[in-house]
């Protein structure tokens, strides 16, 4: 895949603004993806109109349904130098090679009806395996994946995946960051954090798989809140960051979630059982509008211990 140039890529976010979507029918309906996880990342299921609480008090719930449908993924996997630092000095095992086990497990949780695509970022963003069925050239092409080097170019890969998915991306459409998140180091044309509207209209969630809590070679007084902008960053998206539990180098000291959601399987969980939600505004949608959805039980109390994944913004 070549590296876009910007005058391209303004015209293919222009393009997917300007398309009808299932994310703004006549700029007062918006479809919208919702998820919602108990503590062991399982999806909350049979989910109806009373469950599901709005505001603004502008809008309201036309209908929500699960859609189980197969997905399309693309795995944007971080080659940039800061890869190469090692987890276990010991054995010498790198955030590489945990990210590269990592997404090798995330593709045993898929459906065989999916249709995965494998993108690296560096110094350049490339695709190396474009749309397949076949995991199986997915995983030889993450085991043969050449060693770490350059910059974090992570903005120009997440635009370079969005026009993989085209300029009408499909419901539940998905892209996985296996990334340390250094992204406070990019020098891309066009930063992740200035996509949140381009992301927002085309309706795809972004997630980040991190290899170790990140940013060691920061004191804990910065790692913070670089942690927390990547989380809200995700989580604005519909998506969200974390580190898995059970491989080497999770940090439990660092949680960079209160939630119980540290497993691969209910990153597959989050992207495979997403409600349909159709909402209803009574004045068109002219600028950004916040969004704030509650999940309450049948006696019309918030439900406890769930994990609520939506995007917090609407956008003309």
């Amino acid at each position: 895949m070549k590296r876009l140039t910007v005058a391209f890529l303004s015209g293919f976010i222009a393009f997917c603004v300007v398309t009808p979507n299932a994310l703004a029918q006549s700029g007062e309906a918006h479809t919208i993806p919702l998820v919602v996880m108990n503590q062991d990342g399982q999806i909350v299921e049979g989910l109806t109109l009373q469950n599901v609480r709005i505001k603004p008090a502008t809008a309201s719930v036309q209908n929500i349904a699960l859609d189980v449908r197969p997905r399309r993924i693309v795995l944007l996997v971080d080659m940039s130098g800061s890869m190469s630092a090692l987890l276990s000095e010991g054995k010498h095992i790198t955030a590489l090679d945990y990210t590269k086990d990592m997404a090798k497990v995330f593709l045993q949780t898929l459906l065989r009806q999916d249709s995965v695509a494998l993108d690296i970022f560096g110094d350049k963003e490339k695709q190396i395996v474009s749309f397949t069925h076949d995991f199986a050239s997915i995983k030889a092409a993450i085991n043969a994946l050449p060693q770490p080097r350059g910059t974090t170019l992570a903005g120009d890969a997440l635009q370079a995946a969005l026009r993989d998915l085209g300029p009408t991306p499909g419901f539940g459409d998905s892209i996985v960051f296996f990334s340390d998140g250094q992204f406070e180091l990019d020098t891309s044309d066009k930063l992740i954090e200035s996509q949140r509207a381009d992301l927002g209209r085309c309706a795809v969630r972004i997630f980040l798989v991190l290899p170790v809590t990140s940013h060691l070679h920061l004191p804990l007084s910065e790692l913070m809140p670089v942690i927390e902008n990547e989380m809200n960053f995700m989580d604005e998206t519909g998506g969200f960051a974390f580190t898995p539990s059970g491989f080497p180098g999770y940090w439990p000291t660092l949680e960079i979630r209160s939630d119980p959601i540290h497993e691969i399987a209910s990153l597959s969980n989050a992207i495979h059982g997403t409600y349909r939600v159709e909402l209803q505004f009574t004045h068109p949608i002219r600028r950004k509008r916040k969004l704030q959805l509650e999940i309450v039980d049948n006696k019309g109390k918030n439900m406890r211990n769930v994990y609520v994944l939506y995007p917090h913004a609407l956008y003309q």
